[in-house]
C-alpha cells in the first residue's frame, strides 16, 4: 500500500495521515460532522481521567471504539519489547476458546508480521490469509479489522476490531478506529514512562534514607524542606521539629560558625555551584557535631537556585582522633628537639626527609626538611651503598644499630634505625644518632699505648623521658624504657619516687646532689651512674639532660635520654682483664695453626705423589691392554678397560682441583697492584685449546681498571670463571662470553657474562660450596671444585663474588676487589 520510492518522510506522512483521518472520521460519525468526532473524544477523554492502570485505560479506549463504530467484539495487542512477540493486553466479545488460540502470536508468525507491516487491514476474516485453527474457524467472524498502534516511529502493538453480523468494516468507522488507535499509543507510552518515575522516585527513597549519610535541604529562605533520617539521629531532632525552620535561627550550627555558615549560603545561592566545607552542628542534647558537608545548589527553570541540598558525613571521632595524634606527635618532637643527639625521620621510597631535630639541623648549619637523606647528610647524588632501608623494612619494627663514620661532619656516631609509622600511615626510617667521636678517640688512644685492637661497643638502645619540676613526676617515657631500667613507662609515670628506689645506693648522695641543682635550673648535661633493676642486678645508666624553663628562667622541666651502657663497662673490665690472657691465647693458636699447616703439606705432598702413582699405573695398564691385546678382547672388554682409563682419568682431575682448593685455602697471599687486563689475557691464553675446541666466542669489553690482589689466585679465580661460562652450554649453542669491568666507590667488579643454561633460583646459593654439581659427568664434565675455588680465593683477597641468572639464557658471574693502581 506505500511506494517508498516516492514517499514523504515518515513524520510529513504520519501527519497527514492524522489530519485525513480526523477529517474523514468527523464527516463520517453520524452524520454529525466534526461535532460528532469531537463528542467521542470528549467522552473518552473523561473515562480516561478516572483510569487507574493500563488494562484500566486500554479497556476504555476498546469499549468506546465498539461503540462509536457499532462493532461487536475486539481485542489490544502488545509487542512484547524484548521477544517482539504479541500478546494480548484486553479483549471483549470472544469466546473463551476463541480466545485461548489468540492469546499470543510469536514475532516470526505470520499473525506478528502483518502487524509490523505498519498498514491498516480491513478484510473479511475468511480471507484472512493466516493459519486459523478450528477453534477460530467456529468463531464465526465475519469481518475483522486490523490496525497497528504506533509510538515513537515503532509499532508497538494492535487493535483488532471483529463483528461476528456485519459484512464489513463502513470507511467511517475505519478512520474512527485508526484515529482512536493513536490514543492506544499515547496511553501505552504514558503508563511506561510512569512505570520508570515510580522506579526512579523508589531508588530516590532508598538512596536518600540509607545513603549512611544527613541529607538535608533548605529554600531561599534558609527554611528546612527535606530531612533524612540520619539527619534526625545525628542531631537528635525529631522531623517535624526541623521542617519549615531557619536552619541558622535552629541553633543547630555552633554559634562561633553561624555567621560564616550564613555567609557561605549566600554565596551558594550567588555562585550557584556546589561547595565543601567542615562545619561544626550543636546536638539537641548540647554535644558538638563535627561535619564534612558538600553543598549543591539546585536550579530552577529560568536558571536560578531555589534550594541548597546538603550531604554531611560526621566525622567528629575521626578529627578527634587527629587532634590527639597532632598533640602526642608534637610533644614527642619537642623531645626529641630537646635531645642533644641527631634524631630524623625519612621516607624509605623516595629518601625524603620529614622530620630533623634541632640538633642535627644545627650540626649541618641549614634547613633540611623536604631534602634527600643521601644528598643532605652524605653530600652524594644517589643512595648511600650502606643504606639500611632494606634491612629494617624487612625486620618491621625491629631496630637495627650499626656504627657509621660521616665524612660530612668528620664525626662517628652509634645509629639505631627502625620503622615507624608516620601519621599519614606511611612506614617511614626513625634514625637515632649518638655521637661517639670522643668515644672512638679515646679508644684509639687506648689502642695505640696498649698496641692492641679492642672490638667497637655497638650503639645502645635509649629511652626517651620528660619530667616535670619541681615535683619530679615523669610524664612521657619511651617504650624502651623497660630495655634500660627494666620497668615499664608506666610504672615509672604511675610512681614518680620510683626512678629514686632504683638508684644504686653508693649513688644516692651524687643525686641529691643532682636534684639541688636541677632546683636551682642548673642543669648537667649527663649523668653516669647505677641502678638495681627488678631481678636485684646492677646496671650502667649513661643519661643525656636538657632542661625546659618557662618565660621567665624557671626550669619547669627536664627531657632526654637514658641508655644502658652496662655492657660497654663489663667490656671495659673484661679487656683489662684478660689482656695478658689474649696475648697468651694467640700464641698457643699460632704455634696450632703451624702445627696444623705442617700436617696439611705432608697430606699434600701424600696425594700429590702417593696417590697418583697408582692412578698413572691404572692408565698405563689399561692402555696397554687396548693397545696390546685390542683382538683379544671382546667389546665389553675394551668397555671395561675404556671405563678405568676415564674413571681415572677423572680421579686425576679430582686430585689436582683438591690440590689446587687446598693450596688457595693455605698459601700465603701478598696482595699487590695487579692489572687486571694482564689477567684475562693470560687466562684466555690458558684456555685457547677448549675456547677453540668450543667453537666460542670470548669478547673483552673496555679498558679494565687496576686492582689490589695475588695475581696467581686472581689468575686461577678469573680462568675457572671463563671456562665455567664455555662448558654449560645447551647441545648445539655455540658459547659467548662478554667480559667487562667497572669501579664502584673504591672497588672494581669484574663481570663474566655468559649464553648458557643458566642457573635455577633453588641451587644460586650451592654453586659456590665444594663438590656441588647440578649436572652428571655424561651431561657436563668437571668436579665440582671450580666455584668453590673461586669463592676461596676472593675470600683470602679480601674480595667478593656473586652472581645473577636467568635459567635457560644465561648468567653472569662477578668478582669484587678493591682498586690498584694498574690498569689494562
Amino acid at each position: 500500500m506505500r511506494d517508498f520510492a516516492k514517499a514523504k518522510p515518515r513524520f510529513f506522512g504520519k501527519l497527514e495521515r492524522l489530519v485525513r483521518l480526523r477529517r474523514a472520521a468527523e464527516e463520517d460519525t453520524g452524520g454529525k460532522g466534526a461535532g460528532g468526532f469531537l463528542t467521542i473524544q470528549r467522552d473518552l477523554a473523561l473515562r480516561l481521567s478516572g483510569a487507574g492502570d493500563l488494562r484500566d485505560t486500554l479497556e476504555i479506549i476498546l469499549n468506546g471504539i465498539l461503540r462509536a463504530t457499532g462493532m461487536d467484539s475486539g481485542g489490544i495487542y502488545l509487542v512484547d519489547r524484548e521477544r517482539g512477540d504479541l500478546e494480548i493486553a484486553y479483549h471483549k466479545g470472544f469466546s473463551d476458546a476463541f480466545v485461548q488460540e489468540i492469546s499470543h502470536y510469536d514475532a516470526d508468525s505470520s499473525n506478528a508480521e502483518l502487524v509490523n507491516a505498519g498498514e491498516p487491514v480491513y478484510i473479511e476474516y475468511e480471507r484472512l490469509d493466516v493459519p486459523k485453527s478450528e477453534a477460530e474457524r467456529a468463531e464465526g467472524i465475519r469481518t475483522i479489522a486490523i490496525v497497528p498502534i504506533w509510538s515513537q516511529g515503532k509499532v508497538i502493538g494492535c487493535v483488532n476490531i471483529a463483528s461476528h453480523v456485519q459484512e464489513e468494516i463502513p470507511q467511517g468507522s475505519r478512520h474512527l478506529i485508526e484515529a482512536l488507535a493513536g490514543q492506544v499509543g499515547e496511553a501505552v507510552a504514558r503508563s511506561r514512562l510512569e512505570a520508570r518515575v515510580r522506579e526512579s522516585e523508589e531508588r530516590y527513597r532508598v538512596l536518600h534514607d540509607y545513603a549512611g549519610y544527613a541529607v538535608f535541604a533548605f529554600d531561599r529562605d534558609l527554611r528546612l524542606t527535606d530531612v533524612n533520617r540520619w539527619v534526625c539521629e545525628i542531631l537528635g531532632y525529631g522531623e517535624n521539629e526541623l521542617l519549615g525552620r531557619n536552619v541558622i535561627e535552629l541553633g543547630v550550627v555552633h554559634p562561633d560558625e553561624s555567621e560564616i555558615v550564613a555567609s557561605n549560603i549566600q554565596r551558594l545561592f550567588s555562585a550557584k555551584s556546589a561547595a565543601r566545607e567542615t562545619v561544626r552542628f550543636i546536638t539537641k542534647d548540647g554535644r558538638t557535631v563535627i561535619a564534612d558537608s558538600v553543598s549543591v545548589p539546585l536550579l530552577d527553570e529560568e536558571g536560578e537556585v531555589f534550594s541548597i541540598v546538603n550531604i554531611a558525613q560526621d566525622i567528629t571521632d575521626r578529627k578527634e582522633t587527629e587532634e590527639a595524634l597532632y598533640l602526642e606527635r608534637e610533644q614527642l618532637l619537642s623531645i626529641f628537639d630537646g635531645i642533644n643527639e641527631a634524631i630524623y625521620v625519612s621516607d624509605p621510597e623516595t629518601y625524603e626527609v620529614l622530620y630533623a631535630n634541632q640538633h642535627l639541623k644545627d650540626a649541618f648549619g641549614k634547613e633540611l626538611l623536604g631534602g634527600v637523606c643521601y644528598r643532605e647528610f652524605q653530600g652524594l647524588d644517589e643512595p648511600c651503598a650502606f643504606c639500611t632501608n632494606d634491612i629494617i623494612l624487612a625486620d618491621q619494627g625491629e631496630p637495627y644499630s650499626w656504627e657509621y663514620y660521616n665524612p660530612v661532619l668528620d664525626r662517628h656516631f652509634t645509629i639505631t634505625d627502625r620503622i615507624i609509622k608516620w601519621p599519614d600511615g606511611r612506614d617511614v626510617r626513625f634514625e637515632l644518632a649518638v655521637d661517639i667521636t670522643e668515644q672512638k678517640r679515646a679508644e684509639e688512644e687506648i689502642r695505640k699505648n696498649e698496641a692492641k685492637y679492642r672490638g667497637l661497643i655497638e650503639g645502645l638502645r635509649g629511652a626517651l623521658y620528660r619530667m616535670s619540676l619541681p615535683d619530679g613526676a615523669y610524664e612521657y617515657f619511651s617504650p624502651d624504657v623497660e630495655d634500660v631500667f627494666g620497668y615499664t613507662s608506666e610504672e615509672f609515670i604511675a610512681n614518680p619516687m620510683l626512678v629514686r628506689q632504683v638508684i644504686h645506693p653508693d649513688f644516692t648522695l651524687y643525686f641529691r646532689e643532682k636534684w639541688a641543682d636541677l632546683l636551682e635550673g642548673k642543669v648537667p648535661p649527663t649523668y653516669e651512674y647505677k641502678i638495681i633493676d627488678p631481678r636485684g642486678e646492677e646496671r650502667w645508666i649513661y643519661q643525656s639532660n636538657r632542661g625546659v624553663f618557662d618565660d621567665e628562667g624557671k626550669i619547669i622541666a627536664l627531657e632526654g635520654l637514658c641508655t644502658d651502657i652496662s655492657e660497654r663497662k663489663r667490656t671495659e673490665d673484661e679487656l683489662q682483664k684478660y689482656r695478658g690472657h689474649l696475648e697468651e691465647l694467640v700464641e698457643e693458636r699460632t704455634a696450632r695453626l703451624e702445627e696444623v699447616n705442617a700436617e696439611l703439606e705432608a697430606f699434600t705432598y701424600s696425594v700429590s705423589h702417593d696417590l697418583r702413582a697408582p692412578l698413572r699405573a691404572m692408565q698405563g695398564f689399561s692402555r696397554a691392554l687396548q693397545e696390546d691385546y685390542a683382538e683379544v678382547l671382546d667389546e665389553k672388554g675394551r668397555d671395561y678397560a675404556e671405563r678405568i682409563i676415564s674413571a681415572a682419568r677423572r680421579m686425576d682431575s679430582l686430585i689436582s682441583d683438591l690440590l689446587e682448593y687446598s693450596h688457595i685455602t693455605r698459601s700465603e697471599m701478598k696482595l699487590e697492584a695487579v692489572s687486571l687486563g694482564e689477567v684475562v689475557k693470560d687466562a684466555l691464553q690458558q684456555l685457547e685449546a677448549g675456547i677453540r675446541e668450543k667453537g666460542a666466542t670470548v669478547t673483552v669489553e673496555g679498558p679494565l681498571p687496576g686492582v689490589e690482589a695475588h695475581y696467581a689466585t686472581l689468575l686461577q679465580v678469573v680462568a675457572n670463571l671463563i671456562s665455567n661460562a664455555i662448558t654449560f652450554t645447551a647441545p648445539g649453542v655455540k658459547p659467548e662470553v662478554r667480559i667487562g669491568g667497572e669501579e664502584r666507590d673504591g672497588w672494581v667488579r669484574l663481570c663474566v657474562a655468559d649464553n648458557g643454561i643458566g642457573i635455577a633460583p633453588e641451587y644460586r646459593d650451592r654453586i659456590f660450596r665444594i663438590f656441588e654439581r647440578l649436572h652428571g659427568m655424561e651431561t657436563y664434565p668437571g668436579t665440582g671444585i671450580g666455584l668453590a675455588v673461586v669463592s676461596k680465593g676472593m675470600k683470602r683477597m679480601g674480595g667478593r663474588v656473586g652472581m645473577e641468572s636467568v635459567e635457560g639464557k644465561g648468567s653472569e658471574f662477578w668478582i669484587e676487589l678493591p682498586k690498584g693502581e694498574k690498569e689494562a
